[in-house]
C-alpha cells in the first residue's frame, strides 16, 4: 500500500525526548537493535525512522503497542493501530521500522532473547507497577553494553518506579542512573563503560 509520507511533528503525540532519540540514531551503528515500549500514534516512531532514513542506517528497529491506550492517561483513544500505520506505514514498507507488535509489553518481552537489544526505550504505561514491571522484564533483554531509556522521568511513579526496577533487578540499591532535563526528562540507564556518551552538554 501506499502511504503519503507524514512528518513526525503532523502527528498528535507527548514526544519530547527528540535529543535523545538524535543520539540514539546517531551514535548507535548500523545494524543495531532498538525497541520502542509504547508508541502511541507514532510521533516519536516516525522521528527516529526519519532520522535514520536520513543518515541511510538501518536498525532492527521494534515497536510495541497495545494500541487501545492505558486507562486514564488517553481514554479517548480506543483503537488505534490504523492510525499508527497511516502515520509510519510508509517506513514499515521501506524497512526503516521492522516490525510492530500489537500486544502487551509483558506479552512482547517473551518474543526476545535475553541480551537482545543494544538500546530499550520504555515509555508505555507510565503508573508504578507497569513501570517497575517493564523496567524488571526488559532488563535481561539489554546486551551487557546497552542502554535502557525512559521517558516523563518528572512524573513520581515513573521517578520511583524505575528506581525499584532496577534495585529489583540488580538486587542492590543506587543503581547508576543519569536523567536529562530541560525540554526533555528522560531517565538513562548505560551499562556501557561510555556513560557520558548520552549526557546533554551544558555550558
Amino acid at each position: 500500500e501506499k502511504y503519503m509520507a507524514k512528518l513526525w511533528y503532523d502527528i498528535p503525540g507527548y514526544f519530547n525526548y527528540v535529543e535523545t532519540y538524535d543520539r540514539i540514531a546517531n551514535i548507535l551503528p548500523d545494524g543495531s537493535k532498538f525497541i520502542e515500549l509504547g508508541c502511541l500514534l507514532g510521533k516519536s516512531t516516525s522521528f527516529l525512522a526519519s532520522r535514520l532514513k536520513e543518515l541511510n542506517k538501518k536498525f532492527e528497529f521494534h515497536v510495541v503497542d497495545t494500541f487501545e491506550g492505558t486507562a486514564g492517561e488517553h481514554d479517548h483513544l480506543t483503537d488505534f493501530y490504523d492510525m499508527f500505520i497511516e502515520n509510519c506505514g510508509h517506513f514499515i514498507n521501506e524497512g526503516w521500522i521492522t516490525k510492530v507488535h500489537k500486544c502487551t509489553t509483558n506479552e512482547a518481552v517473551n518474543l526476545f532473547e535475553d541480551k537482545y537489544f543494544d538500546a530499550i526505550l520504555v515509555d508505555a504505561d507510565h503508573k508504578y507497577e507497569a513501570v517497575v514491571q517493564d523496567v524488571k522484564n526488559w532488563l535481561p533483554k539489554l546486551k551487557d553494553d546497552g542502554t535502557m531509556f525512559g521517558d516523563d522521568y518528572y512524573m513520581e511513579s515513573v521517578k520511583v518506579g524505575c528506581h525499584r526496577g532496577l534495585a529489583e533487578h540488580y538486587k542492590k540499591d543506587n543503581v547508576p542512573l543519569q536523567a536529562m532535563w530541560g525540554q526533555e526528562s528522560t531517565w538513562v540507564h548505560d551499562k556501557s563503560d561510555s556513560k557520558d556518551r548520552w549526557l546533554k552538554k551544558i555550558p
